[in-house]
């Protein structure tokens, strides 16, 4: 890991934290031992802003893949995007993962390190699970990796995608158990879509059970 990567994430997500509890947002994190020590994927609903700052300061120290957010060519677009690439924000061209994004994620994976995801690829409007492609499943099996489905509760009602922010509310973090692909499935294409619909089936259940 980059020494100065890990030094501005550590420093965000304890500036972030600082933040949760200044606007009287109450975390609570569920199964966090589900999660390896060594490599793995975080697999997560989206439908917040809240939710990468809920998830590394919830779960610690994640490489996360985003999609390259358009700049209006403001001055504080510039930082931000400066921010992203410190803290070691892997971006993608639109919802895909090109092949760069790709060595550079399995870069990670290699060395240990863990990826947080957003299978469905952007927000969800009504705080539902969206359409989930298979990058996942795709990564999860060219880097033999496990898939850990973490379900975020609460950031939908406190901020959602086009509706105002509330100061107040509570965020649940629930760490499912983790997930592999069944290599006893013989055709790639099959295997992914095992996998990725059994991620999409505990997070479902998980947000039930959250609820």
């Amino acid at each position: 890991m980059d020494g100065w990567e890990k030094v501005t994430y550590s420093l965000s997500r304890g500036f972030c934290a600082l933040a949760i509890k200044a606007l009287n947002y109450k975390m609570i994190v569920h199964g966090k031992e589900n999660i390896p020590e060594g490599r793995a994927i975080i697999a997560a609903n989206h439908a917040s802003y809240l939710d990468p700052i809920s998830l590394g300061v919830g779960l610690g120290k994640l490489t996360f893949i985003a999609k390259d957010l358009n700049s209006k060519g403001r001055f504080i677009d510039g930082l931000f995007q400066q921010w992203l690439h410190l803290i070691g924000v892997i971006k993608l061209n639109g919802n895909k993962i090109n092949k760069g994004a790709l060595v550079h994620i399995l870069d990670k994976l290699e060395k240990g390190n863990k990826v947080a995801i957003f299978p469905e690829g952007t927000r969800s409007l009504d705080g539902k699970l969206g359409y989930f492609n298979d990058g996942v499943s795709l990564i999860a099996e060219l880097s033999d990796s496990p898939v850990v489905p973490v379900s975020l509760s609460g950031t939908y009602e406190i901020w959602p995608a086009h509706g105002k922010i509330k100061y107040s509310g509570e965020i649940r973090l629930n760490v499912c158990n983790r997930l592999y692909l069944n290599k006893q499935i013989a055709d790639k294409s099959e295997r992914r879509k095992d996998l990725t619909e059994r991620i999409r089936s505990e997070l479902e259940s998980s947000l039930i059970y959250s609820h």
